[in-house]
């Protein structure tokens, strides 16, 4: 059966399938932020501890994602997909079915390897059904990821006000998960593209310009895992709001994230892939260092929610030039792209928490505008870094 456009070139039965994996990372990845301090209750563990559970979710996706890439390229997007969201469902049920902290830790892994096979194959997908509407096609299929970004911690923010049990919300996640997966069990999706299997040679990932995409994604990452993670907790603890009030500041960032992707759909196309890039990195180091010297909720939920907005499209153009870059091996460096952001997710909430327990929250909270600045000077050099890579040695 065709996968016919509908009403939209992007309204596609496999566009709209895929659309709902990117919801069910987006629940996977925040709904942690809001239960941390249940996590710490019910496990006995520090707030580092906690933090590892981010952290090593972080780690099952930066140590599969190439993997997960070389396997979108050769066996289909797919299967790797359908495999991916069950694993972020299983993950979600594993941690909360486990009393045993460590146990708990290896589900989280599990996530995370489900988490590179959604992104790997997905992304690729998203490339292969709509070439000539790249950025477009990406940083809508994002917007869902943000969807659930967005629902995850709202929805889990009321239910454990309502005194429902954590492990219940994650019960219930993982159902969702497991309905995405059945869902694209039944799709039909397009052949592989022509050359896919011959191998990307490290030589061209090692470009200029991949190396300052990679940058990008590393601190993008990094400093949304860290506000993912951290901004439940540093609203309930240094700025002592609400509850909700604290999920609602996660809430923010994430439909700031949304809306970010939704304005780059429109405009990036007209204003081009890298100075868009600079234009959002430089607006979002003005709103990180707004955010992180605030002292009111208000200003601080504004200042997520802005941060968000900036970030929302950095993730989706660098996943397309870098398929524009490598289009033969586009499953690949995805995977390549997608583990140094897992590399950030792993690396930079794992600080905020460990540094805590030495400093305070609030001073590894303001570190982040550190990280956006590098951002800013990497989104610089990329401008004016060459256009294409060394060139690939091709196989008849």
């Amino acid at each position: 059966m065709s996968d016919k456009p509908r009403l939209h070139p992007l309204l596609t039965t496999n566009t709209i399938s895929i659309w709902g994996a990117y919801i069910t990372i987006g629940i996977t990845l925040t709904v942690f932020g809001p239960t941390i301090p249940h996590l710490i209750r019910d496990f006995s563990i520090s707030m580092g501890q906690a933090g590892l559970f981010v952290s090593s979710m972080a780690m099952g996706r930066m140590l599969s994602v190439i993997a997960s890439g070389v396997l979108t390229d050769n066996l289909g997007r797919k299967p790797v997909m359908v495999i991916g969201t069950s694993l972020l469902a299983l993950g979600l049920v594993g941690i909360a079915s486990l009393q045993v902290y460590v146990g708990a830790l290896v589900f989280a892994v599990l996530a995370g390897i489900g988490h590179a096979m959604v992104d790997t194959s997905g992304s690729a997908s998203i490339l292969d059904l709509h070439p000539g509407r790249v950025s477009q096609a990406l940083n809508i299929t994002h917007v869902f990821f943000g969807v659930g970004s967005l629902v995850g911690p709202v929805t889990a923010g009321l239910l454990l006000s309502w005194d429902v049990s954590w492990r219940t919300v994650y019960y219930g996640f993982a159902a969702f998960g497991f309905l995405v997966s059945l869902n694209l069990l039944f799709k039909t999706f397009p052949k592989l593209p022509p050359g896919s299997r011959t191998p990307l040679r490290l030589r061209g990932v090692f470009s200029l310009a991949a190396c300052l995409l990679g940058t990008v994604m590393f601190i993008y990452s990094g400093v949304g895992h860290s506000i993912n993670t951290w901004i439940n907790t540093y609203m309930l603890e240094v700025v002592q709001t609400s509850v909700v009030a604290a999920a609602g500041a996660l809430a923010v960032y994430n439909l700031g994230i949304i809306l970010g992707r939704i304005v780059c759909s429109v405009f990036t196309e007209r204003i081009g892939y890298r100075r868009s890039i600079l234009i959002m990195s430089a607006m979002s180091l003005l709103t990180m260092v707004f955010t992180v010297f605030a002292v009111q909720g208000w200003q601080i939920t504004m200042g997520v929610g802005l941060t968000g907005f900036f970030f929302g499209g950095l993730f989706p153009l660098v996943i397309a030039i870098a398929g524009e870059l490598y289009p033969h091996h586009r499953g690949t460096i995805t995977g390549v792209m997608i583990m140094l952001a897992a590399l950030g997710g792993m690396i930079v909430p794992g600080a905020i928490g460990f540094s805590s327990e030495v400093f305070t929250l609030q001073a590894s909270f303001r570190t982040l505008s550190v990280y956006v600045l590098v951002l800013v000077i990497a989104a610089v050099w990329l401008n004016a870094a060459p256009a294409k890579p060394p060139t690939q040695p091709t196989r008849s």
